[in-house]
């Protein structure tokens, strides 16, 4: 029997993905906004190696840090981090809104330099 991308297996695990990203993906536009994609980025690019710990962090401190944000969205940033391709995904994602956020300044000719 050969494993194929139609095997309900697999289907469940690119939606988890995806409810994964969707969830990271708003996590990264609130950092984004905040101005702190670059402290972000630097931390994850830093921690990548020890992403599954930090997940599983995440999970034991669970309880405590629910307070801060709704049970479901907590979990599925949790276990996002477990996967490396999702780390990756957030950082390209936190690049593109840093980028998207400077471009306008550089539309307008940049910030105005005057006496």
């Amino acid at each position: 029997m050969s494993s194929s991308s139609s095997h309900p297996e697999n289907l469940e695990a690119d939606d988890e993905t995806q409810k994964q990203r969707e969830v990271l993906g708003r996590l990264a536009d609130l950092v984004s906004e905040r101005r702190l994609g670059m402290p972000a980025i630097f931390m994850l690019e830093a921690g990548r190696p020890l992403s599954f710990v930090a997940s599983q962090a995440m999970i034991f401190f669970e309880p405590i840090l629910e307070a801060f944000c709704s049970p479901g969205d907590y979990r599925l940033v949790a276990e996002g981090l477990e996967n490396r391709d999702n780390i990756e995904w957030l950082i390209q994602r936190l690049e593109a809104a840093e980028e998207a956020r400077s471009r306008p300044k550089e539309a307008n000719g940049g910030p105005k330099k005057g006496l």
